[in-house]
């Protein structure tokens, strides 16, 4: 062989390691950069639903109340989400998810949720946010871990 057919090969050798680098790469990037969009939407749910959640379990009057159907939109929309994200991410699967997720869940709808005559529960607050903030948490270690 001479040089220059030496050379061609060379070149499309190289090419065609840089094409599919670029390819890798790329395809890497959108599928992080879409994890992170999904967890920053489903942070921004979660704090909606801790809003929703405080504001029924602190109402003197539920009956007059309508966040409870946000609360139960909300947390629909957060249990679709991670069902996406599970199927979607296979490094996404994790019991600690599932567990924080049941935790908050049951904080924020659990017991006498859709009892129009309870009385108020400020003390469920607490719980509510603090489990709230663990699922988040949560969602971010999930969520470096593919950085």
């Amino acid at each position: 062989m001479d040089k220059y057919s030496i050379s061609v090969i060379s070149a499309f050798i190289g090419a065609a390691v840089a094409i599919f680098t670029n390819y890798w790469r790329t395809r890497y990037t959108i599928k992080s950069q879409d994890l992170s969009k999904r967890i920053e939407e489903l942070s921004q749910s979660i704090s909606k639903l801790e809003a929703y959640a405080c504001e029924y379990w602190t109402s003197e009057d539920r009956s007059k109340n309508s966040a409870n159907h946000y609360a139960m939109g909300f947390q629909t929309k957060i249990e679709l989400m991670i069902q996406y994200l599970d199927k979607q991410h296979t490094r996404f699967n994790d019991k600690s998810v599932s567990r924080s997720l049941n935790e908050f869940t049951g904080a924020c709808t659990g017991g006498s949720f859709n009892d129009k005559s309870g009385k108020p529960e400020p003390d469920r607050v607490r719980r509510i946010l603090i489990t709230g903030e663990s699922l988040k948490i949560e969602l971010m270690k999930i969520r470096n871990l593919h950085y």
